[in-house]
């Protein structure tokens, strides 16, 4: 299965507070998002802090309401996530009320491509759709 990855950089500015958050969205294709990574350079000090959303519903971190507070980090979130077509935008967010400069995160987006139409249990009913074509 082919997987795609997809790159965004999300700019925090110092002192932006958690009633007006900045967003990077990320335009993806349909499939199965199954891999989020972010890197936080060293710096932040705890200082910025990041949703993930999807559709905007938190997607992480979990619970929805909390917040990932980083620094030199590379955070990973596996998540196995359905993108249907117009709905594979995937958006980071982050404030950082207490921070005295302007922090970047980086972040990358792992897509498998799905077929269109396939379902997995297609696969275990192949066998017996074979020998009905062929009269076995």
């Amino acid at each position: 299965m082919a997987t795609t990855v997809y790159y965004a950089r999300l700019t925090i500015p110092a002192g932006t507070p958690a009633t007006a958050p900045v967003e990077q969205v990320l335009h993806c294709s349909p499939g199965r998002l199954s891999l989020v990574r972010l890197y936080v350079p060293p710096g932040p000090r705890g200082e910025v802090s990041v949703w993930l959303l999807h559709q905007r519903s938190q997607i992480a971190p979990v619970p929805p309401a909390t917040w990932d507070n980083l620094d030199d980090d590379i955070m990973e979130y596996p998540l196995g996530l359905e993108l249907a077509i117009n709905e594979a935008d995937i958006s980071l967010v982050g404030v950082s009320p207490n921070a005295n400069f302007e922090h970047a995160i980086d972040f990358e987006c792992q897509v498998e491509a799905t077929a269109p139409g396939f379902a997995p249990s297609a696969l275990s009913e192949l066998p017996g759709r074979i020998l009905a074509i062929f009269g076995q």
